[in-house]
């Protein structure tokens, strides 16, 4: 009886372990996605061009321009323009569309940035229109190290671009110049 219980046992522990090696041998590969603080649409720059250009004559497309694993990305999303929402009660998922540029600063081509949509570096921001199958670019917004994008650039900016009505900010401190 033992004997026969112990048979059992090894059986189900073979049936088992094939069941797990076949899982983990076909096991789907796991894609990596990007969370992202913005709630909103996310293009690969690849297909950005073709993105903008479909959706037809008259359109108008605000970008965010930004890669996930950029810390000065992270910095802009997380407290910049968190802080023009707060100021503003304006979300930034409503207004931009987020185009990762993952592929660019891995094969540290971000030059295309420059030649194909007028931003100097990363993260930008780009308002721009199609018109007779080509993209017009109406306003930029880069990043530059030296001297990093603040709260009220973005919201100067938005004003600019009539992105937010700034009636009620219109009392805001002037930034210093430093």
């Amino acid at each position: 009886m033992l004997k026969r219980l112990m048979i059992s046992f090894l059986v189900l522990l073979m049936i088992y372990s094939a069941f797990v090696v076949g899982f983990r041998l076909f096991e789907p590969e796991k894609e990596e996605i990007y969370q992202t603080s913005l709630d909103t649409t996310v293009v690969d720059y690849a297909s950005a061009r073709n993105y903008t250009l479909s959706s037809g004559a008259s359109s108008v497309h605000c970008y965010f321009f930004c890669s996930p694993q950029n810390d000065d990305c992270t910095y802009m999303e997380n407290t910049v323009m968190r802080t023009v929402e707060n100021d503003t009660g304006v979300r930034m998922s409503e207004i931009f569309e987020y185009i990762d540029v993952t592929a660019l600063e891995s094969t540290n081509d971000l030059n295309r940035l420059k030649e194909e949509w007028g931003l100097d570096d990363c993260p930008g921001f780009v308002l721009c229109h199609v018109q007779d199958q080509e993209i017009i670019i109406d306003s930029t917004l880069s990043w530059d190290s030296s001297r990093p994008l603040s709260v009220f650039e973005l919201k100067q900016w938005l004003r600019a671009n009539n992105l937010y009505d700034a009636r009620e900010d219109e009392t805001e401190i002037e930034q210093p110049v430093s």
